[in-house]
């Protein structure tokens, strides 16, 4: 065997030497560096993502202190407007008004909810219209309360009038906005509770411990005796409810005791509104209807439609009438149409504009061709003639018709019944000629006006009966009295 030489050996070793280093190089040096180099942009990745995390953290706490301001400045500003919107909560909060300055207000009625959009939030709103009379220091007061309540409530219109009394009368429109639920934590300011202890199956059913009663009869030949609280005398025929007046009849058509009308506009879409309010000229209510009419340069009315009434007019009468109240003047005009059996319609203006406040009694002439009879009542309408934003609130009572007729030959007597008066004023065959007629004064007391015109206070209560007055110290600046003559 041949024996390697030195050189050989060298070179041998050179050899493996270059096959091992290029072994490591290859699969460890190489592989390594890569591992190093992913490490490397690892930590290079994760030390951004890092700094973003600390940016968002710090970017979080930023958001965090800018919400928290916002919640409060959210919170600040919701607090001065409504959640949600309830007529009784409305009701609650004005009456406290009311009650802080004393002012008059004899009904409240509503508008139905309209809806705006304001940057992409909804709000509703109702308005309420609210006819007043009272005291210039009055109203003041209560426009105050308004204007300081912690929650925002908009005037949006005001009219405001004097009358014959030295007291301002108008009305007031008042709107509240509410913001969605989730912009608020408001609390109901009303809870009801259900107590059954302190409930009725009937809920018109009087308690046992209410007794009260007022009864007026009225007889006459060939009629029903019909009992009523009105400060009327009344009886009941065929042709419905007949109130008995010295020298004519008068057949009640539509009492307005209820709200069971309908409401539309000419152009459609106004708002209107309905509701029934204890200032009654006769029975215990009268009906308030509302109209909201904005700028506009078209004719506007607003009708009142009876048609589902089904009030027939059969025998041709010497007048038709209607109590109006009007909190203001103006220049509309007020009308009713009759049908008659033909269909044709028949228009009836009751007057040619409202120049007047308070009640007033609007009657006028029917035809007297009896080819158009039976008439129907369709609908009473108000002509707006103005162009300008309006809201028309007026109250009705007593639509009627009057016969000219001599009813004192079969009057055979008249009594006056009732349980919290003592005296009993009765009369026989009464006849007009035996009153006189007197408009009460500024400064007229009953016990000035009875000592006057029938020379001994003690005859008061006899004034009183024929007056139907039942609280001697509430006579009215203006209000006639019926006098018997000595």
């Amino acid at each position: 065997m041949m024996k390697m030489t030195k050189r050989e050996s060298i070179l041998i070793i050179i050899l493996v030497s270059l096959v091992l280093s290029w072994i490591y190089y290859k699969f460890v040096y190489i592989p390594q560096s890569n591992k190093l180099y992913d490490l490397k942009n690892s930590e290079a990745l994760y030390s951004q993502r890092l700094e973003e995390m600390n940016d968002n953290i710090s970017l979080k706490d930023e958001l965090n202190n800018t919400l928290t301001d916002l919640d409060s400045k959210i919170s600040v500003i919701s607090s001065k407007y409504f959640s949600d919107i309830k007529q009784e909560e409305i009701i609650y909060i004005l009456s406290k008004f009311i009650q802080q300055s004393n002012i008059n207000i004899p009904s409240i009625s509503f508008s139905q909810f309209k809806n705006e959009k304001i940057s992409d939030v909804d709000i509703s709103i109702i308005s309420a219209i609210i006819p007043f009379k009272g005291k210039y220091n009055q109203l003041a007061n209560f426009l105050e309360s308004i204007n300081g309540y912690k929650k925002k409530i908009i005037i949006n219109n005001i009219n405001i009038s004097n009358n014959e009394d030295g007291d301002i009368i108008g009305d007031i429109q008042l709107d509240f906005y509410s913001i969605p639920e989730e912009f608020s934590s408001q609390q109901n300011l009303i809870t009801w509770n259900d107590n059954s202890d302190n409930t009725k199956e009937n809920p018109f059913e009087i308690f046992p411990e209410y007794q009260y009663e007022i009864t007026k009869e009225v007889f006459l030949e060939n009629s029903k005796v019909s009992e009523n609280n009105n400060t009327e005398n009344y009886l009941i025929t065929d042709n419905g409810i007949v109130g008995i007046e010295f020298g004519y009849s008068m057949v009640e058509l539509e009492s307005f005791e209820d709200a069971d009308v309908r409401l539309i506009s000419s152009p459609s879409g106004y708002r209107s509104s309905t509701s029934c309010v204890t200032n009654a000229k006769r029975g215990a209510y009268s009906l308030q209807v509302g109209y909201d009419f904005p700028q506009s340069d078209e004719k506007k009315t607003g009708y009142i439609l009876l048609d589902n009434k089904n009030i027939t007019i059969s025998e041709a009468p010497n007048s038709i009438g209607i109590w109006i109240y009007s909190y203001k003047k103006s220049a509309d005009s007020v009308n009713i149409t009759l049908r008659a059996s033909s269909g044709e319609a028949i228009i009836i203006n009751l007057a040619s504009n409202i120049d007047w406040t308070g009640w007033k009694l609007l009657e006028k002439q029917l035809p007297n061709d009896l080819s158009i009879y039976p008439l129907k009542v369709d609908n009473i309408f108000f002509e707006v003639n103005s162009s300008i934003s309006e809201q028309l609130v007026l109250l009705l009572d007593s639509l009627s018709i009057n016969y000219d007729t001599e009813i004192t030959e079969d009057l055979k007597s008249v009594r006056i019944n009732q349980s919290n008066h003592n005296n009993t004023y009765t009369s026989t065959n009464v006849n007009e000629e035996e009153f006189i007629y007197y408009e009460i004064q500024k400064g007229d007391t009953l016990f000035s006006i009875t000592n006057k015109f029938l020379g001994d206070a003690s005859y008061m209560d006899l004034l009183m009966q024929i007056n139907n007055i039942y609280d001697k110290s509430k006579i009215k600046l203006g209000e006639v009295l019926k006098i018997p003559k000595q």
